[in-house]
């Protein structure tokens, strides 16, 4: 143990954090919505409100908490959202109105920017040099493991206990993977030489000024917007794009579960390989892995046999994107004012994501079919793909 360097400790600690907030928080309380439909008397699809008022209230106070991880203390702002997402867990089960499950996930958006992925990657990035891609990596698959594993117990706990009992039960849990890592958790290196590498000095110091000066730094935001509107705009319709195509239940499930597992592949394969390659070149593979993944989407609209291809291209091409977008921030801003910019980027993200939910759902609702929508995503991926092509990693042109 001694051998081991403390910055895979904290890797580790993040990683429980994450897989409780998000993976449990974010990824299986959804399993929670057709009791709560009912027993509130809410209209189909109506219950989505709640948790797109989180969305929209994390987008526009990323930049505040980026910023404000460049200037309080980190380790500080992770046990402040440990325990606001500890208590509201705790409470959820009390929820008695559609109101109340509404200011759950206005105050649960609060905490999880407290405590959440931006908080995470800051810390990542800080103890992570010389294996950063495979750390991001590992640390975002916290979040689909947890909607692995909890969606599977939650099922059999509110079939056996009801939805109240169930969420207690595993309410209690999340509060120790919240709170029990923070204890490991340190807010950097004691010295400039990380657990696995040198500091060195090839981080920029750059302003967040400085970087919106660069047209690199809007090309970027033009890349990440574009793939995770693609990304979410599957995510979140996935299940009637299957029921359009006749799939049962049970093929349903089947594609869910191989998607996902290609994905827990994915972002550790892209996290290790760009540690060793070009990250830029990196990034475009995993584009053109997804825009391979979106014309398979169009396809199967006409073929339904090739589902199962677009599970194992698109999982393993959006995971790899994911992945890819956290590595090049990190690596093009890494620095004193890395908070502030990774701040504007998780809001571009979420809006871009909350976009495509939203459009690419209307888009199937009104024309009937998602032919059109999966037109627009592979047009979405060119573009991403031409301007990843053009970005260049920024240099700071001042005197020093």
């Amino acid at each position: 143990m001694k051998n081991i360097p403390y910055s895979w400790v904290i890797l580790f600690a993040l990683f429980f954090v994450y897989l409780a907030s998000n993976g449990f928080g974010f990824n299986t309380l959804p399993l929670w919505y057709p009791s709560l439909t009912s027993e509130f008397n809410l209209a189909k699809g109506q219950i989505s409100e709640a948790p797109s008022l989180m969305l929209i209230l994390v987008a526009f106070l990323s930049p505040l908490f980026g910023y404000m991880l460049d200037k309080w203390n980190p380790k500080l702002m992770m046990l402040i959202g440990a325990i606001g997402l500890s208590g509201l867990l705790l409470g959820f089960s009390k929820i008695s109105s559609f109101n109340e499950l509404k200011i759950f996930y206005v105050l649960y958006a609060v905490f999880l920017c407290f405590g959440g992925i931006i908080t995470s990657m800051y810390l990542i990035n800080k103890w992570f040099d010389k294996n950063r891609g495979l750390a991001v990596g590992i640390f975002l698959n916290a979040s689909s493991l947890g909607a692995v594993v909890f969606n599977g117990w939650a099922g059999k706990l509110i079939t056996k206990t009801g939805w109240r009992e169930a969420e207690m039960t595993m309410a209690f849990v999340m509060c120790i993977l919240l709170i029990a890592p923070w204890f490991l958790i340190k807010n950097r290196p004691k010295s400039e030489t990380f657990g696995n590498g040198l500091i060195g000095n090839s981080h920029q110091d750059m302003t967040l000024k400085e970087a919106a000066k660069t047209p690199s730094f809007y090309l970027l935001l033009l890349i990440t917007g574009t793939l995770w509107y693609c990304i979410n705009g599957l995510l979140f319709n996935k299940d009637t794009y299957l029921n359009d195509l006749h799939k049962t239940v049970e093929e349903r499930g089947g594609f869910a579960s191989l998607f996902f597992l290609c994905g827990l592949i994915g972002k550790l394969f892209f996290g290790f390989i760009s540690d060793k390659f070009s990250k830029k070149w990196i990034m475009i593979i995993s584009i053109g892995n997804l825009l391979i993944g979106s014309w398979l989407l169009k396809n199967s609209l006409s073929n339904p046999d090739m589902v199962k291809w677009v599970a194992i291209v698109y999982g393993f091409g959006y995971s790899g994107a994911f992945t890819m977008i956290q590595v090049l921030i990190a690596d093009f801003y890494m620095g004193k004012n890395y908070g502030a910019i990774l701040g504007i980027f998780t809001m571009v993200d979420t809006l871009a994501g909350s976009a495509g939910i939203i459009l690419v759902g209307k888009n199937r609702q009104f024309s009937g079919t998602y032919l059109h929508a999966f037109d627009t995503m592979m047009i979405l991926c060119v573009v991403a793909l031409l301007a990843t092509f053009l970005i260049k990693k920024p240099v700071i042109d001042r005197l020093i």
